[in-house]
């Protein structure tokens, strides 16, 4: 399901008398909460659960995101939702003006797991007739290839590697040699940059496993594919022990939750997860804490790992000459 906020408002964004959507504003796209509790721009995520049963999981402002001030609202309002939120590098920039863009002065100086840097623009078809094409954000392409991913594979799978439907070009070259870890996919991966390659008969992918954690964290949730599936898992154990939240505290209640959680846990072995367990936390449980009811649960996983460099020790043996040629010694 796809939620789009429209923040143009013909009766403000104007030129004179005409409507000008080229008038609306980083603020407009940030939005904020009325007096009267109506929210606008990215604000109105917040409600979407109210509204709709669900919280949106991948946030883009294409066009917009490239600025510092979306970016970082982005960031907050997926932070606060558990989402990604998807952000575009500026347009025009080399591949070394990207990586720096990464640094102390760089308009995307961040190490959050919840965002996700991509470079570069790609070239898609111009629908509007004005030209044969036009350039348009990485970013709602790799959301697009993320949700086919879902639908297709299921939210625990990696986008990366995984071609881009409808881009005919990308905006500047990017190298990739398999094997070559001196290429521009890797240039750019290593800054914590999704980006999009192509090779012989590949068509145009998306090329990147890490969120903008990396490389400064080294935990797993750097991982684009991981952050999501801890999400997932979260918000399903979230979900179920809300039936037992204000029930009695009995032992009967707690190992119920206990066992509703692991069942869970269960089913997901081996398809998102290497394995997990959930248990009421008998350390942490204080007697005094038990009686002002707060109950403390633990739990423990780890999600199943993408394979994203796999090296080949290779050896070349004399003893298959003996074996083919049936040598004595």
């Amino acid at each position: 399901t796809i939620i789009v906020n429209n923040v143009f408002d013909p009766d403000v964004h104007k030129e004179g008398a005409n409507p000008d959507p080229s008038k609306v504003t980083t603020v407009d796209i940030n939005g904020t909460i009325s007096p009267a509790g109506l929210a606008s721009g990215f604000s109105g995520a917040y409600e979407c659960y109210n509204n709709f049963g669900y919280f949106p999981k991948l946030i883009i402002a294409p066009g917009y995101s490239p600025a510092a001030a979306v970016r970082a609202e982005m960031d907050v309002v997926a932070s606060r939702l558990h989402a990604l939120a998807i952000a575009d590098l500026p347009l025009g920039l080399t591949k070394q003006q990207a990586v720096a863009a990464r640094g102390v002065a760089g308009t995307a100086n961040t190490s959050s797991a919840r965002t996700v840097l991509t470079y570069p623009h790609v070239v898609i078809e111009d629908t509007t007739g004005a030209t044969e094409t036009r350039l348009d954000p990485l970013s709602s392409r790799l959301a697009g290839v993320i949700i086919a991913t879902d639908l297709n594979e299921g939210w625990q799978n990696s986008p990366s590697n995984r071609e881009i439907k409808g881009v005919v070009d990308l905006e500047v070259p990017i190298n990739f040699y398999p094997s070559d870890y001196q290429n521009d996919t890797n240039f750019l991966n290593e800054a914590g940059i999704v980006t999009a390659m192509r090779s012989f008969a590949t068509g145009i992918r998306v090329f990147g496993n890490r969120s903008a954690a990396f490389p400064t964290s080294s935990h797993v949730e750097n991982f684009i594919h991981a952050r999501r599936i801890l999400d997932m898992i979260h918000e399903a154990i979230i979900f179920y022990t809300m039936n037992y939240v204000d029930r009695l505290g009995s032992p009967m209640t707690v190992e119920a939750a206990e066992e509703g959680v692991n069942a869970y846990l269960r089913s997901k072995t081996g398809i998102a997860i290497y394995g997990g367990t959930f248990r009421f936390d008998r350390q942490k449980n204080t007697a005094e804490q038990i009686a002002d009811g707060k109950f403390y649960y633990r739990l423990e996983c780890h999600p199943i790992s993408v394979m994203e460099r796999i090296t080949i020790d290779s050896y070349v043996d004399t003893k298959f000459i003996s074996n083919a040629l049936s040598l004595a010694a």
